[in-house]
């Protein structure tokens, strides 16, 4: 396993907007070697399609179901299936729903660092200033669909050929929006709606498949094995300098135990392509800033002489 470095976020640090979308070089090659090797012109990514077809929100979505939202079947099946998909029992998901606090199986479960050191910008985004009337789980997935707006970040595969994320096209985006999010969300397996809308185009293992994989694993041993680069770079660098990253907490986070046990492994990648960016930037200033200074003392000098 190739441990990460400098090169890692090159391509993101020279973006005028910091590009997280980028910072996986191997990930990116194989995709360029891929279609080069395919000679494809559009790459289609399945980007977007836990926040549209709501994967995400299970206690918002048990609160709506609990509050008589409509939905599909029986009320305490549907729960029973949402409880199943995230592996709780009914009875926690339905605390934690009801009181609109973490359940005893939330507080227990490991949770991720805290490496920010300051609050949140309070400026939101205009598709989330006002959410008043909208349901918990709608709320959430409009959340999402912010979040996701980072997808827009240049990277190395797109400059080999088009990217097209047809799960974030308008119409889909739209008709999902519109359908309640019980019903959105109905059937023992996640997705059921879309597994039914295209069952007459996909492969059956396609269709009746539980799980896509998961990459965390191999994402935080990839973290692991590249410590010597994030330490330095995090801890001795600007953000850390100017408070805006809690110093003791990013020490506690990049070691091999916490990177196990904690799965931080996006938070250090946010902060490592803000960090490489910052310097980046604050470098081209910086020569700029020379440079214009020095033509300007000899500016003044050519004026002094010819006075």
């Amino acid at each position: 396993m190739t441990p990460l470095g400098p090169s890692a976020f090159e391509f993101s640090a020279k973006a005028l907007r910091p590009n997280f979308h980028a910072t996986d070089p191997g990930y990116d090659e194989g995709l360029c070697s891929a279609l080069e090797d395919a000679r494809a012109d559009v790459l289609f990514t399945g980007h977007g399609g836990d926040v549209v077809f709501l994967q995400v929100g299970a206690a918002a979505l048990a609160r709506e179901l609990l509050a008589g939202r409509p939905c599909e079947g029986a009320r305490v099946t549907a729960l029973t299936d949402v409880a199943r998909r995230v592996r709780r029992s009914v009875w926690s998901l339905a605390w934690e729903a009801l009181t609109a606090r973490p359940s005893r199986w939330t507080r227990d479960a490991v949770q991720r660092p805290r490496l920010v050191a300051v609050q949140p910008n309070p400026a939101v985004h205009p598709w989330i200033a006002d959410l008043r009337g909208v349901p918990p789980a709608k709320q959430a997935q409009v959340h999402g669909l912010v979040m996701g707006l980072i997808l827009m970040g240049a990277t190395r595969r797109a400059e080999v050929a088009r990217l097209a994320h047809p799960l974030l096209s308008q119409p889909v985006i739209e008709t999902c929006l519109a359908i309640p999010a019980p019903i959105l969300c109905s059937g023992e397996m996640d997705r059921s709606l879309a597994r039914g809308a295209f069952a007459d185009r996909l492969p059956s293992r396609i269709i009746e498949r539980r799980s896509k994989g998961d990459i965390s694993v191999f994402l935080g041993r990839k973290l692991a094995a590249s410590i010597d680069f994030f330490r330095p770079l995090l801890l001795d660098g600007r953000l850390v300098a100017e408070g805006l990253l809690d110093r003791a907490a990013v020490d506690a986070a990049l070691s091999s135990e916490a990177m196990i046990w904690k799965d931080s492994t996006v938070d250090i990648l946010a902060a490592a392509t803000l960090e490489t960016w910052l310097r980046h930037w604050e470098g081209r200033i910086a020569k700029v800033r020379l440079g214009s200074g020095g033509e300007a003392i000899a500016v003044s000098r050519k004026a002094k002489a010819r006075a």
